[in-house]
């Protein structure tokens, strides 16, 4: 009875914790808890003796496994160069490898181990699948953009001026840095197949930021 109980109290505090409230403020917070109430719950459910339960929990230690080692080490780079823009906007930009493929309005996930090895954060892609180097571009907006601004910033006043980008546009905004990050992706793709001929006209919506995808879905496009 007792295992039963727990099992009960754990997936309501799961979903307490998922309350949009915690969720959008809290984003970590929400994110540590689900991970802890759901191992709880996985430990009590194979005690209180459904412990077929532990299959799911199997397949998911496998994807995290799996995500966490192959993709975040092998498949990307992990040296990207990030340069502050005005309005509160980052870019990151590296060159493509042959090796990584991917569609106009895809994402990626993002770590910079510097700030957290345990954050990872989804941005979308802006460049197009053609061109030679990747690129996103990320509004400072909460906690993390924010932390992750001000240490560009602080990478960059380190370097000498020799060291800085030349450009007229980047001298005026200040110069880039390079950053060590871990990188997951690409994912969601287009449900939207927009390779045939059966779709004569395209009209792509975005608010802010939100232009990050559009701008590489009509790259696609143009290309």
């Amino acid at each position: 009875n007792m295992s039963g109980l727990l099992i009960v109290v754990f997936l309501g505090l799961q979903a307490l914790s998922a309350y949009y409230v915690v969720r959008r403020r809290y984003f970590e917070i929400f994110f540590r808890l689900h991970w802890v109430f759901f191992i709880l719950m996985a430990i009590f459910c194979a005690i209180h003796g459904a412990a077929l339960v532990l299959v799911g929990v199997v397949a998911w230690a496998v994807d995290v496994g799996y995500r966490s080692l192959f993709l975040s080490y092998i498949r990307l780079p992990r040296k990207v160069t990030f340069v502050l823009l005005p309005a509160d906007v980052i870019r990151v930009e590296f060159p493509c490898p042959n090796s990584f493929h991917y569609r106009g309005g895809q994402y990626l996930f993002l770590c910079v181990p510097k700030l957290s090895f345990f954050e990872w954060h989804p941005f979308s892609i802006s460049s197009s699948p053609s061109s030679p180097n990747i690129t996103l571009h990320i509004r400072v907006l909460g906690d993390w953009t924010r932390k992750l601004q001000a240490l560009v910033k602080a990478e960059q006043d380190k370097q000498p001026a020799s060291n800085k980008l030349n450009s007229d546009m980047e001298h005026a905004m200040g110069a880039g840095c390079e950053l060590d990050v871990l990188m997951e992706g690409p994912y969601g793709a287009s449900m939207v197949n927009l390779d045939n001929t059966r779709y004569q006209t395209i009209v792509l919506l975005s608010g802010g930021i939100g232009v990050t995808p559009m701008q590489s879905i009509c790259n696609e496009l143009l290309d």
